[in-house]
């Protein structure tokens, strides 16, 4: 029998204002997640989907005269496989789904069992002959391990009595030795070595090796029926897998565009109605290309979690899908002042939530003795206005003056601290334009 299917890809989200609860131990801020995975370097993720589109197609059955794809449709199973375990190996290290899934969970084989429930679509011969020289591999390779003959025959043997299956064998100096447990039989497994053996899945009730055998006569209607059904079952197991790379390798050009040039246009908070006219400019400019949008479903139910040592009142949401979690959490993070944003320091995404509208992370810099993007961005900031703006190069010279009299004790530090609050409320008032610049210029200096 196979597994029963679950969605790998599912979330639930316990919302108590602006906590995403995911567990017990685990509780993210509005908007959080997304930040993570802003800054969420994996590799290979694009060459991944790019294949997992391609292979689909292979594999997906249409009886045209692709006689190169009918040979080669094994080994395109095999690849494909890979490329779906390299996303189930993705999750376990990726924000948020590492909290949520585990190794048990998932099913390794999930493609080659698929394909196995329409074994009449394919050439049983040919699965035959490929088992067989799966388990010639197999032997070979346990016969280089110093396997004891009679032992590898047992194992392999079809007929084994029951009676005789926790046999197994044990080496006096200890080099090798196996056990072999009631388990992995049930599981459709050979055997178990906790030693020196590797696992030899013998799946007795399921295809292992894929070809094609309608290009061997006429297709005939139940074959049409049984392509269709696993085109179906095809897509509703590699789709999904698709979708959550493709979520990720858009981030930038979705999430990222709309936060760069739009929100973050004004450089300061915006009220909920700017907001609004922003994200239709948004729409209307970018027709046509990757956008923001909804996908997937959610459902709702409202629950009690606890959060520390007190119960908290939720709304508990549950998505079929990554894209759309980010797409629900963000747009809630946006109206609530949870906003990410692209530090202009070092490049990669914080969130702003004190209310408080930044430039810079508070990340640490490798080399600065402890200074963060904060501390060496304001200050570089400071020092290119003082450049290019005659008020604020003004300012920068009349505070350098009398800070220097201030060292000198030709001022009080009571005397500094009263011009230096004047020196910057006329600043302000400069730069509003409500003082000329002439005018400004020669008062700072007093």
């Amino acid at each position: 029998m196979a597994r029963e299917a679950k969605n790998l890809f599912e979330i639930t989200a316990y919302y108590s204002d602006n906590t995403c609860i995911i567990d017990e131990k685990h509780s993210f801020q509005t908007c959080e997640i997304l930040c993570k995975l802003f800054n969420y370097n994996a590799m290979d993720i694009v060459s991944v989907r790019d294949d997992l589109k391609s292979l689909l197609q292979l594999l997906l059955f249409k009886f045209d005269n692709n006689y190169k794809a009918w040979n080669e449709y094994d080994k395109n199973v095999y690849k494909a496989q890979r490329r779906l375990n390299f996303v189930k190996d993705l999750l376990l290290k990726m924000p948020l789904y590492k909290h949520t899934v585990h190794p048990e969970d998932f099913d390794y084989s999930d493609l080659i069992h698929c394909l196995s429930l329409h074994g009449n679509l394919f050439n049983h011969e040919y699965n035959d002959y490929m088992r067989r020289k799966d388990i010639d591999q197999q032997k070979e390779k346990m016969r280089e391990r110093g396997v004891p003959e009679e032992t590898i025959n047992r194992i392999f043997d079809d007929d084994k009595d029951e009676e005789n299956y926790e046999e197994g064998f044990e080496d006096r100096d200890e080099h090798y030795s196996y056990v072999e447990d009631r388990r992995y039989k049930k599981q459709d497994y050979g055997f178990y070595d906790s030693h020196v053996l590797e696992e030899v899945h013998t799946f007795a009730d399921w295809t292992t090796h894929f070809r094609p055998q309608w290009h061997r006569g006429d297709v005939k209607q139940e074959d049409y029926l049984g392509a269709e059904l696993l085109n179906r079952d095809l897509r509703n197991l590699v789709e999904p897998y698709i979708e959550l790379l493709d979520t990720l390798v858009f981030l930038e050009e979705t999430y990222g565009r709309f936060l760069d040039e739009y929100i973050h246009s004004k450089g300061r908070y915006l009220i909920e109605d700017e907001i609004a006219v922003l994200y239709e400019k948004y729409i209307s400019e970018r027709s046509g290309r990757k956008i923001i949008k909804p996908s997937g479903t959610m459902t709702l139910e409202c629950k009690t979690v606890k959060l520390g040592n007190k119960l908290v009142w939720c709304d508990v949401y549950t998505f079929d899908s990554l894209s759309a979690f980010l797409y629900f959490d963000f747009f809630r993070g946006l109206r609530q002042g949870f906003i990410p944003k692209r530090c202009e320091h070092c490049g990669k995404f914080f969130l702003l939530t004190s209310g408080r509208y930044y430039d810079f992370c508070e990340r640490v810099v490798k080399g600065t003795n402890g200074k963060t993007c904060r501390d060496i961005g304001a200050h570089k900031k400071y020092e290119e206005k003082c450049k290019s703006d005659p008020i604020w190069l003004a300012y920068n010279r009349a505070y350098k003056a009398h800070y220097a009299r201030l060292l000198k004790k030709k001022m009080t530090k009571s005397e500094f601290l009263t011009w230096s609050m004047w020196a910057a409320d006329y600043r302000d008032a400069a730069l509003a334009g409500k003082v000329r610049v002439e005018e400004y210029e020669k008062k700072i200096k007093e």
